[in-house]
């Protein structure tokens, strides 16, 4: 058997309406062929479906059998077109991300939720290496990390240039001073993120730059336990400042020193956008630009 889909539907119309010139306008295609479509039908199943006389066409007992099963094939069909079509679209509002900058996602979870909330994403803070190794796996569609990433396979956006302050607990004589300078440090306490997280790497970087060793005595993957660290007195931490200030009850002071790093929005450079992943990158965007005008 090698009829098509198209054929099914030609004896459908013509078996409903029952003239041949009315069934083939209505396809728009020609009588002739609409009769050639029905004479392959009829041959390949060894019947006539339809009596023909000099008044026109009109569905025998074998064409009353096949109707019935062309109209169950074709309700399958619209069946399995809706279905493919339902997962297609389910398919293209969910976003997968990674990132080393677990500070920003509460912000970026409550942006995404407030103004797309069809799109259904997911979440996971590993290591900037990680981020890379998933991009190119295919396991997440984008990464938020700090530093930017570089690499020939990946294109990346800025999101964010970052200057960090100083975050302290209570009682610190840190207290009341506006801003302080990094070798004002020297001798306390860091707690930091580990290697690959957050924005560690790009504040070593700068550090050694000016020739500033932070003594690190906690280091955590986990961005959220920093804040309480520094509350229970542990020591102080360099957090972004855009993050701090979101923060009402912070206790920060700004660095005098400057320091920067980045943070941006990266996928596979081959990766073919859909509307889900625009619309998540516009999303982000404007989350960062709203941090930008802080």
């Amino acid at each position: 058997m090698d009829y098509t889909l198209k054929s099914l539907i030609c004896f459908k119309k013509a078996a409903e309406l029952e003239h041949m010139t009315r069934a083939a306008d209505a396809l728009y295609i020609s009588q002739a062929q609409l009769s050639r479509i029905i004479a392959d039908l009829e041959r390949q199943f060894g019947a006539l479906f339809f009596d023909r006389s000099s008044k026109g066409i009109k569905l025998n007992a074998c064409g009353r059998v096949f109707y019935k099963y062309v109209q169950q094939m074709l309700e399958l069909t619209n069946q399995a077109q809706k279905k493919v079509r339902e997962a297609y679209l389910h398919e293209l509002s969910q976003v997968t991300i990674t990132s080393n900058c677990g500070a920003y996602m509460p912000g970026i979870v409550h942006s995404l939720l407030k103004a797309a909330p069809e799109l259904k994403f997911r979440e996971l803070e590993v290591t900037q290496d990680a981020c890379v190794s998933s991009l190119k796996e295919g396991t997440s569609d984008f990464a938020i990390c700090c530093p930017i990433i570089s690499d020939l396979d990946i294109t990346s956006r800025v999101l964010i240039r970052e200057t960090p302050a100083v975050l302290y607990p209570a009682g610190h004589w840190l207290d009341g001073r506006k801003t302080v300078s990094i070798f004002e440090l020297a001798d306390e306490k860091f707690i930091g993120q580990l290697n690959g997280y957050g924005d560690r790497d790009s504040f070593d970087a700068e550090c050694r730059r000016i020739n500033f060793e932070p003594n690190y005595v906690v280091e955590t993957g986990e961005a959220f336990q920093i804040s309480r660290m520094v509350d229970s007195g542990l020591g102080i931490a360099i957090i972004p400042r855009s993050v701090i200030r979101g923060r009402a009850s912070a206790r920060y002071v700004e660095i005098e020193e400057s320091l920067s790093g980045e943070v941006g929005l990266s996928w596979l450079a081959e990766r073919e956008l859909s509307q889900a992943d625009r619309l998540f990158m516009d999303i982000i965007s404007d989350f960062f630009e709203q941090l930008n005008q802080m």
